[in-house]
């Protein structure tokens, strides 16, 4: 049973999302998603958003799809939601869940 809350815990990224942390970023979310059967991200402690960020979590959509993998942004927190919200991202990442507490899609 805890291999199975292991592989669907989600990944908590640096506290900022910027170019300044994209390699740390990266490699965090690569490790994630090695152990991964389901993709979840959690951007509720993320304090600052760039474009290296908004690419981050593009690149984990595309990645989660090619991979046959479920994805979703399940936390927002008041900056993600102001980032979401501003470049109407929830819709490219296709809100569900209700409010803005929960984005993403699944495989089907």
């Amino acid at each position: 049973m805890s291999d199975e809350i292991s592989t669907h815990s989600a990944w908590i990224p640096a506290t900022e999302m910027t170019i300044y942390f994209a390699n740390q970023n990266m490699a965090s979310l690569t490790e994630y998603f090695a152990s991964r059967t389901f993709i979840d991200i959690d951007l509720s402690k993320v304090c600052e958003i760039d474009c290296a960020g908004l690419q981050l979590l593009l690149f984990a959509k595309r990645e989660a799809e090619s991979q046959g993998k479920p994805f979703c942004v399940s936390k927002l927190g008041p900056i993600g939601e102001s980032v979401f919200s501003l470049l109407k991202f929830d819709a490219q990442m296709q809100t569900v869940g209700g409010a803005t507490t929960s984005v993403g899609f699944g495989s089907k």
